[in-house]
């Protein structure tokens, strides 16, 4: 795929990259920088068909799950693919978009028909996104996160309590959960934002 260029108004940060081989699927996770090679991280596998979406052998830190294939709860036909905005590296808070692009790729490097959204046309090998009919990228509008929801998986739970504490100890510096920590809004995560997360909580 090394030559391919993309639309001049999208610019992806990240990259997963599901590569099928002997009835399994080896997944990685890329970090792309403008003008330089990006940076990839092996998340792990799963086989195709097994109905499961947990990748297993590799580092995965933020959850990501995969699963392509017939049969089980995961995966009813195709891919199914869940990616926690903290893996996204979104930040905090209502963003205005996602955008999204996905496309079935040849061995070769050959970009299929088969993209999201759809394609009438076969890109092919190095192809140039500008000079092919159409949009070539998903817009998602993004929902604000409730407040308290810490781990940012849209509820305000017993996790998130867990986290919220460990944030105001100072064990946890993760920078996004410390931002979803400061419910008063003051600018750091402390006492002022008890009584609002357990208002959250209990969902007052």
């Amino acid at each position: 795929m090394t030559g391919t260029v993309l639309e001049t108004d999208f610019a992806p940060d990240r990259l997963l990259y599901a590569n099928g081989y002997d009835g399994a699927l080896y997944c990685d996770w890329v970090t792309l920088e403008a003008g330089a090679s990006g940076s990839k991280v092996y998340l792990g596998q799963q086989f195709i068909g097994s109905g499961d979406s947990t990748l297993s052998g590799g580092t995965n830190p933020d959850g990501i799950e995969v699963a392509l294939g017939s049969g089980g709860h995961a995966a009813g036909s195709g891919f199914e693919i869940y990616v926690p905005y903290d893996a996204m590296g979104q930040g905090v808070g209502p963003l205005s978009e996602i955008k999204l692009f996905a496309a079935v790729v040849k061995p070769w490097g050959d970009i299929t028909s088969q993209t999201l959204p759809q394609s009438n046309d076969w890109p092919g090998y190095t192809p140039n996104f500008n000079a092919i009919a159409g949009v070539q990228a998903v817009t998602v509008a993004e929902q604000a996160l409730p407040a308290g929801d810490i781990d940012a998986d849209g509820i305000v739970d017993a996790t998130d309590t867990t986290l919220f504490v460990s944030v105001l100890l100072g064990i946890d510096q993760d920078p996004d959960r410390v931002a979803r920590s400061d419910l008063s809004d003051d600018g750091r995560a402390d006492g002022l934002d008890v009584q609002p997360f357990i208002q959250a909580l209990l969902g007052n």
